[in-house]
């Protein structure tokens, strides 16, 4: 699913909000549909699924000072089908190094509790995030989240930022669209109208940003997910006291890279070139070829995508 390029805005000041939304093109019912959506985000009333134990506490250990590495491996442990992720991230050419893994601990040890947290997020997403007759688009979201996730990662280690973090927040940066998918997909049981894919995707991406930080929110996420899910598409909107402009400079520009319509990793850094956004994130031309080239090993990994499977 294409979205609209991602470089830096020409007036910052144009971002989309709530208080004004495009409306053109919807027909009537559409139309009411999208205002009491836009209401019942900004009074607080839009229904966001709590994580599962398993995923609050691998977060909670992820972001303890002294983490509990035996105590991660016995949660991911008791949950067969995700501990089965874990192996498939831990194996994979984008996150992992060397020979495939077929022992959690072993795979704990290579990725790290934060990388525990990922796939525990990742695989909950599917869980959480019901989209019924939606799934194929949420499969495209998901696997272009890990797409993301992978290239931020990359963008991290060059731009001397944390990587895991990094992957974390490239992996969760269109969270909103998951959300919003799984009430387009309850609501269209009265309205099946509201399942027509225009209408899905201006809906998608007007108002994704908005509702990623209300998830993050929820969740109890790091500020720098809930910043990377809210402006990755208006970097310049990031407070300038709060210290996450280098992360979401960073996830934008893996979001722009995967985004981009290329047929060659040579001609999606081509395309890199022309767009302000990679140089103010603090890269230079010769590394727009090597970003290219894991969105293209991130999108051909059959391990890695699987997850969404």
């Amino acid at each position: 699913m294409m979205e609209r390029k991602v470089g830096l805005p020409v007036d910052p000041g144009k971002a989309w909000t709530l208080d004004d939304p495009d409306l053109t093109g919807l027909d009537e019912e559409q139309r009411e549909f999208r205002k009491r959506l836009s209401r019942d985000i900004r009074e607080g009333q839009f229904q966001i699924p709590p994580l599962p134990e398993v995923a609050v506490e691998l977060n909670a250990l992820a972001n303890s000072a002294d983490p509990d590495i035996g105590r991660a491996v016995t949660l991911i442990e008791r949950d067969g089908q995700l501990a089965a992720k874990v192996l498939q991230v831990a194996s994979s050419a984008s996150y992992g190094v060397g020979a495939p893994i077929t022992d959690v601990r072993r795979a704990a040890v290579r990725i790290g509790i934060s990388g525990l947290r990922n796939v525990a997020l990742a695989l909950i997403m599917g869980r959480v995030f019901r989209c019924g007759p939606l799934d194929g688009l949420m499969r495209e979201i998901m696997q272009h989240g890990f797409i993301t996730a992978c290239t931020t990662g990359w963008v991290c280690r060059v731009l001397k930022i944390d990587n895991r973090t990094g992957f974390l927040c490239g992996l969760l940066h269109d969270v909103g669209k998951q959300a919003l998918l799984s009430v387009l997909a309850r609501l269209a049981r009265r309205y099946p109208q509201w399942l027509k894919r225009g209408f899905v995707d201006e809906a998608l991406l007007t108002m994704h940003q908005e509702i990623g930080a209300l998830v993050a929110g929820k969740w109890e996420l790091p500020d720098v997910v809930r910043d990377c899910t809210r402006f990755h598409h208006h970097v310049y909107e990031v407070p300038a006291d709060r210290g996450t402009l280098p992360m979401v400079m960073a996830v934008s520009v893996a979001n722009l890279a995967a985004n981009l319509p290329a047929e060659t990793a040579e001609q999606c850094a081509e395309m890199l070139r022309e767009d302000p956004l990679p140089y103010k994130a603090g890269l230079a031309g010769e590394h727009l070829l090597d970003i290219a080239k894991m969105v293209e090993q991130s999108r051909a990994d059959s391990r890695l995508l699987g997850l969404t499977a």
